[in-house]
């Protein structure tokens, strides 16, 4: 039987480290607050994640992004400016402040910034939350709560299943602005390739 908690219950459940499934504009999403280095690893058991595969993260406020972030170019702010709120997720060099077990010994952190109200507000309230697709690994990403793997929500402190529910589609699009200014399109998703480089300027990176 699915664990439904209320907002006010996610939050809690946050806060103490514990980790949730929640609704994210594409697909439903797993993760804990996002500094903590013991919900990185709740996140890693609770899918069966490869431990090479790093977290992806969103945030609620692109006040956030320093949290996670060394350095933010100019680049790096307009192209965020451009499609956040939206299913962009960036490569930014990671802060000090990440834990290592979520990185798995890479240096970059993708970000996004949710439009999804229920993740936004989440994040807002409880800080950046890791977010990876509420799946044991392998098996497909869900956009109805009750089709959760029965095997991942008993590890879990609970669903918050609240309105809207998530789009579907493709996943986000993952980018990174190389050393020579370009674009790099890691992976093609919710947002094209052609709109990114149409609506930025910015020329695809050299490979």
């Amino acid at each position: 039987m699915l664990n439904s908690i209320s907002l006010e219950q996610a939050v809690a459940a946050l806060t103490r480290e514990k980790i949730i499934a929640y609704p994210t504009e594409t697909f439903y999403a797993v993760g804990g607050m996002a500094l903590s280095p013991q919900t990185a690893t709740a996140v890693f058991t609770a899918k069966n994640r490869p431990a090479s595969q790093p977290l992806p993260v969103i945030i609620g406020e692109l006040e956030q992004l320093p949290l996670l972030a060394e350095q933010i170019s100019d680049a790096e702010l307009k192209l965020a400016r451009r499609f956040w709120p939206g299913p962009l997720s960036i490569l930014f060099r990671a802060g000090p402040l990440v834990p290592a077990e979520l990185l798995c010994g890479s240096k970059e952190i993708a970000v996004r910034l949710s439009p999804h109200p229920v993740a936004a507000e989440l994040s807002r309230l409880v800080g950046p939350l890791s977010c990876s697709s509420a799946n044991i690994s392998g098996a497909p990403a869900v956009v109805d709560p009750s089709l959760l793997e029965p095997d991942l929500t008993s590890r879990l402190a609970g669903v918050l299943a609240l309105p809207p529910a998530p789009g579907g589609g493709l996943p986000s699009t993952l980018v990174r602005l190389g050393a020579d200014g370009g674009l790099q399109i890691l992976r093609e998703g919710a947002v094209s390739a052609a709109r990114l480089l149409d609506e930025t300027g910015f020329q695809a990176a050299a490979d």
